[in-house]
């Protein structure tokens, strides 16, 4: 990894599962970018697709736009992903599905140090974060 690596990405996309590519090669991207393993780097674009979809999961009416932001400094690489709603309605809304959201949750727990997710006033925001590994 290059020394005193840092910086920031943010992507922009409707908050629909078939978008979820466009997270996936920003991340792979940015793991080039910051010399990761292949290893991490699948590590990496799994851990921000299922923090996509979960948050994608939680109940709302209005489909949304996602944001999802990586930073990165020489001890941490942070996700977030921010689902904003809009003027779209959903037709069919999302539902809290127990048994898919405790997978998504225990595959973040695998692959990353640290994981969440709020929810308030119609606006989800979820975070990850992963120590990275000395070269």
């Amino acid at each position: 990894m290059p020394n005193s690596a840092q910086g920031a990405v943010q992507l922009w996309m409707p908050a629909t599962a078939s978008y979820m590519l466009l997270a996936r090669l920003g991340v792979g991207a940015i793991g080039g970018i910051l010399d990761c393993s292949v290893d991490e780097i699948d590590d990496l674009r799994l851990a921000v697709e299922e923090l996509c979809l979960w948050a994608m999961r939680q109940p709302r009416d209005r489909r949304g736009t996602l944001r999802v932001s990586l930073r990165w400094d020489d001890q941490t690489l942070e996700a977030t992903c921010d689902l904003e709603p809009d003027d779209v309605a959903m037709t069919e809304p999302a539902e809290v599905d127990e048994l898919t959201d405790g997978l998504s949750r225990q595959i973040l727990a695998a692959l990353v140090d640290e994981h969440g997710m709020v929810t308030e006033d119609g606006r989800v925001h979820g975070w990850l974060r992963k120590k990275r590994l000395a070269t």
